[in-house]
């Protein structure tokens, strides 16, 4: 029996011989370890990137558990001493009620407090349009300052205005042969500075002026209310009659401190 002739295996083609079937550069060459390194390191980032990931995924999840857990926090807080409040009232004696009603009275009022500062000088000044347009809180807190301001320079005015005299003392007649002794210190209000410092100026007449006043008073003159108050008038009146004579002011009011009267 004739043996049939084996076929001889196809060559391969240069570039098949050098990097296989497809081409690709065998793993025993070069370009392949090449190419093996560069898969691996690319592998090797893409999991340190993805552990990276899920380490800042689960800190972010704590961090927000954490501010969640905070923010529910003065919540638990009240809740915990609402019911504080209910079991002491309900299992307390007569004086421990009374006790928990002014507590509880307490924080009403604080809050309330709170909501009326923040309502008046806080959160209107964030609403311009409201009340009249263009700005009316806003103009009517502006108001309440200027009416502010001006009482304050009202008062700061009065005390320029507001001159010392000095104390003084009489021996005023009290009927039936007696007399009695009558203390006091004078203040006069005047109508500007000027009229202030011109008093200060002569002060040494004006206080001879008011000696003169009180010296021509008795004792049961002066003794009421009615009496103290006309002699104010009387001083006030000598004293402008004084001022006008060299200057144009006046004094408005006179006032008595530390006023004494006996034997």
């Amino acid at each position: 029996m004739a043996e049939t002739p084996t076929k001889a295996p196809p060559e391969k083609s240069a570039a098949a011989a050098a990097g296989g079937i497809d081409g690709a550069p065998k793993d025993g060459s070069a370009p392949g370890k090449a190419a093996a390194a560069a898969q691996a390191a690319k592998e090797k980032l893409r999991k340190s990137l993805g552990h990276v990931k899920g380490v800042f995924g689960s800190v972010s999840g704590r961090f927000s558990s954490s501010l969640a857990a905070i923010a529910r926090l003065p919540i638990q807080l009240l809740k915990v001493l609402f019911n504080s409040l209910v079991n002491l009232f309900i299992r307390g004696d007569l004086m421990t009620k009374f006790l928990v009603l002014g507590f509880a009275a307490g924080i009403a009022l604080v809050l309330f407090t709170s909501s009326e500062i923040y309502t008046r000088y806080f959160k209107r000044t964030d609403t311009g349009d409201v009340a009249g347009g263009h700005g009316g809180k806003k103009a009517e807190i502006a108001a309440d300052f200027d009416v502010f301001l001006k009482a304050r320079q009202s008062r700061l005015q009065a005390i320029e205005n507001l001159v010392f005299l000095e104390g003084f003392s009489a021996d005023l007649p009290a009927g039936k042969g007696e007399v009695k002794v009558f203390e006091v210190e004078v203040f006069v209000e005047c109508d500007r500075p000027e009229t202030a410092a011109w008093v200060k100026a002569h002060i040494s007449q004006t206080k001879e002026t008011v000696s003169t006043v009180l010296q021509s008073k008795t004792y049961e003159q002066i003794i009421t209310k009615e009496g103290k108050d006309r002699l104010k008038g009387e001083i006030v009146t000598s004293l402008n009659a004084l001022i006008h004579k060299s200057f144009e002011g006046k004094v408005k009011r006179a006032y008595f401190s530390h006023l004494i009267m006996g034997t």
